[in-house]
């Protein structure tokens, strides 16, 4: 039994193609979250409309690549797994709110050493 036996559509994926998947799918929600900070941070509408065109494009890659790993009985990243059982809102929140809680002791200081530097 060859490789080019038979319909390629009917063949289990190789480790080559697993990996170049598997890669693209780590890429894409990477640019999916760079594209999000871009657009909080972006002034311009037209900017801002053509940035949230392509987060929704990625995502329906997304969605494409997952199910063509589901469907080759390829598992998920485990990491993807657990982000995705979230709502992004969600998870952007808690983590907005993981870092001003970390950040306010040391706003604090740097306020307080300041004061004391001013004095």
């Amino acid at each position: 039994m060859g490789v080019l036996d038979g319909n390629p559509t009917d063949e289990p994926m190789h480790y080559g193609e697993v990996f170049g998947v598997w890669s693209t799918l780590l890429a894409t929600n990477g640019m999916i979250a760079a594209h999000q900070i871009h657009l909080n941070h972006t002034g311009d509408q037209d900017l801002a409309n053509l940035i949230q065109e392509s987060i929704q494009q990625a995502q329906r890659d997304v969605k494409e690549i997952e199910s063509l790993l589901k469907d080759n009985g390829i598992g998920l990243p485990r990491h993807l797994q657990s982000v995705l059982r979230r709502k992004s809102r969600t998870f952007q929140q808690g983590l907005a709110c993981r870092i001003r809680k970390l950040l306010l002791p040391c706003q604090r200081k740097l306020l307080q050493d300041s004061f004391h530097a001013v004095q």
